[in-house]
């Protein structure tokens, strides 16, 4: 049996999936805005980068599901939402 790979405490409603999505939102975003090339050379920009979208491909898998149709804030949805986001494509490279 495989281990989760994020699973929110509780369900109903006392369920921690709402905060969850939100923090998960927050860090996806602050992993592509707070260090940037803007601001520092060197590759830890790419680091920070690679990170976020190997994070959200093991969300992903998992069912959650992401978008940015709300401008450039991320918005998270849980694997067991109504109205899941369409899937990202795949990126190259």
């Amino acid at each position: 049996m495989t281990k989760a790979y994020c699973v929110p405490y509780n369900a109903g409603l006392d369920s921690e999936t709402p905060a969850v999505c939100r923090r998960l939102s927050r860090l996806l975003g602050a992993l592509h805005d707070e260090i940037n090339n803007n601001i520092v050379q060197g590759s830890v920009c790419d680091d920070l980068r690679e990170f976020s979208y190997s994070l959200q491909t093991k969300l992903e898998a998992e069912g959650w599901s992401f978008s940015y149709d709300g401008g450039n804030k991320l918005k998270v949805r849980a694997p067991d939402h109504k109205k899941p986001f369409p899937r990202r494509t795949q990126q190259e490279g």
